[in-house]
């Protein structure tokens, strides 16, 4: 083989060297932008389940306080039945028959 047919010999290893290497960065690129789609999705994930979470968490706080309301009128309803009754000078059953009829009390906070 003479000089010039060893040189293109040498310059086509190099370009398939070449093409080989870009083949393998654009296989890298492919895959990089595959991990990084991944990852976008499971950021995504995560955020709809935090966001579900504090709803959830939220959803407690509210029943919590409607609970409490709940039980502060009820205190208010049996207090309000407690000075009806004392105020007619009520005792024993008389009361606690009393109580029951007040339950239709309804107060405004």
């Amino acid at each position: 083989m003479d000089r010039e047919g060893r040189e293109a010999e040498r310059e086509r290893g190099r370009a398939l060297a070449r093409r080989a290497a870009a083949q393998e960065q654009r296989a890298q690129i492919k895959e990089h932008k595959h991990q990084a789609d991944l990852a976008k999705l499971e950021d995504k994930r995560e955020g709809e389940q935090m966001q579900r979470l504090n709803q959830l968490y939220q959803l407690e706080i509210q029943r919590g306080r409607e609970k409490e309301q709940e039980e502060k009128v009820e205190r208010q309803r049996q207090y309000h039945a407690f000075l009806c009754a004392f105020e007619k000078g009520l005792s024993g059953i008389q009361w606690e028959k009393a109580a029951v009829d007040n339950k239709e009390i309804v107060f405004e906070l």
